[in-house]
């Protein structure tokens, strides 16, 4: 059991054998139902993860958006003096700057803007394209992650939904103030 805030909740994370998962399952669920405890599943990850502004590999971090890219600089110790592997090219980043930038997102509509739409900028251009969006159920408007060109970041950028423009109004995340328990 821990509490690494994986998901941006002020909750528990459980680690098990996966064969365990079920019985373990059915045991919390048998536990908590008679307090309001209800199953829930990815769907929930991802807008509690992005209310966060939390990253996930594979969307806002992959092998090829470093963590310079990705904003999490404060992860990387460039200046350790120990080499890893990388390094030589995070320093070279560092240096000359990023072609693009992760950036964080609301629209306010609720139409949710899914992975890989494509970003527009103000000539009509693709800037970028979105890595991460859903709704969140709290500001009751869809919110995302995107892949922009640094370049771009301080012009109008738009997405296309079957046909509607859709404003991307750039946001310093996190989007929901977590409120920490006293536990």
């Amino acid at each position: 059991m821990s509490r690494t805030g994986y998901t941006g909740e002020d909750g528990f994370e459980l680690y098990h054998a996966s064969g365990d998962a079920p019985a373990l399952a059915e045991a919390l669920l048998a536990a908590g139902t008679p307090l309001g405890l209800e199953l829930t599943g990815l769907g929930a990850r991802d807008s509690l993860r992005l209310e966060a502004g939390y990253p996930l590999y594979g969307h806002e971090i992959t092998q090829d958006i470093s963590p310079l890219t990705a904003g999490l600089a404060w992860t990387v110790k460039l200046d350790k003096g120990a080499d890893f592997v990388g390094r030589a090219a995070l320093l070279a980043e560092k240096q000359n700057g990023s072609p693009s930038t992760v950036v964080f997102f609301k629209t306010g509509d609720r139409r949710i803007v899914r992975a890989d739409t494509q970003v527009l900028g103000s000539s009509e251009a693709v800037v970028g394209r979105v890595l991460s969006g859903t709704l969140s159920p709290i500001l009751n408007e869809a919110i995302g992650s995107a892949l922009i060109a640094t370049g771009e970041i301080s012009r109008p950028l738009e997405v296309d939904i079957r046909g509607a423009r859709i404003h991307l109004q750039l946001v310093k995340p996190p989007f929901v103030e977590l409120k920490k328990s006293s536990s």
